[in-house]
């Protein structure tokens, strides 16, 4: 149509999901986004165990930003959760399949993992074919085999 605006979008690309937050109150707003905004910054960490220093650190710094950042928009107070809340909520997520959460104007958009990465896939393929040719062989001999092949092929970083 002439008044349509928009490019289609290409088939075989999903939209992206987002959390609409407006009917929410203004101070459950920065609740949400303050949280969202220190999940971002624990992202990287997520093997980590809560209890370990880098983790404790980061969300202190994460925490600290945010508080200057409440400061300075005069809200008046700076939401706190426990690094064993902020742990579960990125496991949560991860299980859920989200990969990224990025703050918009709509709310949170969470992007899930759209593909696995070819190194993933190559070496999953790669332990398939060991396991056919030895199904005794140990877990170590798996590893070490399937890092052998990757090795013959020049894919390992």
């Amino acid at each position: 149509m002439l008044d349509d605006l928009e490019e289609p979008e290409p088939l075989g690309v999903r939209r992206r999901q987002w959390t609409d937050i407006s009917h929410l109150s203004i101070p459950r707003m920065f609740d949400w986004h303050s949280k969202v905004y220190l999940l971002k910054a624990l992202l990287p960490l997520e093997g980590r165990s809560p209890k370990s220093k880098v983790f404790r650190e980061t969300l202190a710094q994460a925490s600290a930003e945010l508080s200057v950042w409440h400061a300075e928009m005069g809200t008046g107070y700076a939401p706190d959760w426990s690094a064993w809340t902020l742990y579960h909520d990125i496991l949560r997520w991860r299980y859920a399949g989200h990969d990224m959460a990025a703050l918009q104007k709509k709310g949170v958009e969470y992007s899930p993992w759209s593909k696995s990465r070819e190194l993933y896939d190559l070496a999953r393929e790669i332990a398939a074919e060991v396991l056919n040719k030895e199904p005794a062989v140990s877990a170590a001999g798996l590893h070490r085999q399937v890092n052998k092949g990757l090795d013959n092929l020049e894919m390992r970083p």
